[in-house]
């Protein structure tokens, strides 16, 4: 998965005209979630997992784990976590490209 190892660069319109508060989705963010639902009984987003976010080098070629990690459970575990202050809120613009991603799968 590009995200695991790079930064994914967000057009400053696209930015813009979402208010996104960074321009750039980061998986660290999405780290964040994994490493708080390790250390709570609350699943925000219950496929999401290590091994998801880094799924090893045949775990790559699978569709099924990008598609957990750009869902809408990741979305709004991100934004929930964000608006509580227990992850950065720049995870805002992971949220929204989790959401176009996920936008994007159903209409495929």
């Amino acid at each position: 998965m590009y995200l695991e190892k790079h930064h994914i660069a967000i057009p400053k319109e696209i930015v813009n005209s979402h208010k996104l508060p960074s321009s750039h989705a980061e998986v660290t963010h999405i780290e964040a979630v994994v490493k708080l639902q390790d250390t709570s009984e609350l699943r925000l987003a219950a496929g999401l997992s290590e091994k998801v976010v880094h799924p090893g080098q045949y775990g790559k070629m699978t569709v099924n784990s990008t598609t957990k990690i750009f869902s809408h459970s990741t979305a709004v575990a991100l934004t929930s976590l964000a608006e509580s202050g227990s992850i950065d809120a720049n995870a805002a613009t992971t949220t929204w490209l989790c959401e176009t991603f996920n936008k994007w799968f159903d209409q495929c």
